[in-house]
């Protein structure tokens, strides 16, 4: 908008995700849509750009009606969920950060951070993925596994055995809690260090419920807003990366129809524990099997 004020200029707004504001889930074909309300005031639209997949949010930016601006945006929209000049431009930045060189001096001394530090998401969602298949026992080749984007979901697992297994990955932390701070911050002493010592931490045992867990769990399925039509042909992921040094295992999960809305709701934790809480009928073997042998 502020753009469009300064080169007189119309211009329309466009996001992945809300900021504000309330809305009603639009229906699931493309072209469908519901007004974004803040209170009485209808600030902008919740448009479905392909079928089934997750809205977009557009706004007026300037020299332009809603009306106009839901048009402009789905008249760009082809193959992908985003507008082809939103995506190109995104592509190009994503490129960008990939081809940013670290030092390799600043890796060397640690495993757990690695997983933090990939050059982009996809490679944190792959790796999630390995490390629930391994745990699993389930054999794969890396050409298996498959990155989608900018559409619903993260990764396929094209399996030869399994068939097409797709899976949104979802990383599970304390609430406030910075991990890409706290790795910043070891990068910085790892540069400084002098000798081994200069890398030990105090010890603090921490104890925690699993209930803590299932509970941020159970605050990202609801605030999910993808219709049940996209999420009960998804297997939703969650890697736990909780710091505790001993945990207590009882719990109830507080929404679990919400959960039963997924074709299945499993977790690896950052100690390679898997668990599968929930699996539906039409969910792949390998997890049905193991969501089985837990009950």
């Amino acid at each position: 908008a502020h753009l469009g004020l300064f080169l007189d200029r119309p211009t329309i707004g466009c996001a992945k995700s809300r900021l504000i504001g309330a809305y009603d889930e639009p229906k699931t074909n493309k072209g469908n849509w519901s007004p974004l309300y803040d209170k009485t005031e209808r600030i902008g639209a919740v448009v479905r750009t392909r079928t089934e997949v997750m809205p977009l949010f557009i706004s007026v930016g300037n020299q332009c009606t809603l009306e106009d601006a839901i048009k402009t945006v789905l008249q760009w929209t082809s193959r992908y969920r985003l507008p082809e000049p939103t995506r190109l431009a995104h592509q190009k930045v994503t490129d960008m950060r990939s081809e940013i060189n670290f030092p390799s001096e600043y890796f060397q001394y640690q495993e757990e951070t690695d997983k933090f530090l990939f050059k982009n998401k996809t490679d944190k969602e792959k790796w999630v993925v390995r490390e629930f298949l391994s745990v699993l026992g389930i054999d794969f080749s890396e050409e298996e596994l498959i990155s989608v984007k900018d559409v619903f979901p993260d990764i396929v697992f094209k399996s030869k055995v399994y068939g097409s297994v797709e899976f949104e990955v979802k990383e599970i932390i304390e609430k406030d809690r910075k991990p890409h701070k706290e790795i910043k911050k070891s990068l910085e002493k790892a540069k400084t260090a002098t000798s081994a010592s200069d890398f030990l931490t105090p010890y603090r045992p921490k104890k925690i419920d699993f209930q803590e867990i299932v509970k941020r769990i159970d605050e990202i399925i609801i605030k999910n807003k993808t219709c049940q039509d996209v999420t009960e042909k998804i297997n939703l992921l969650l890697y736990e990366n909780f710091t505790y040094t001993e945990l207590n295992e009882s719990f109830q999960i507080p929404h679990f129809e919400e959960w039963k809305k997924w074709r299945s709701v499993s977790m690896i934790g950052n100690r390679k524990d898997c668990r599968v809480f929930w699996a539906s009928e039409t969910a792949p073997d390998f997890i049905k099997r193991h969501y089985k042998d837990k009950q």
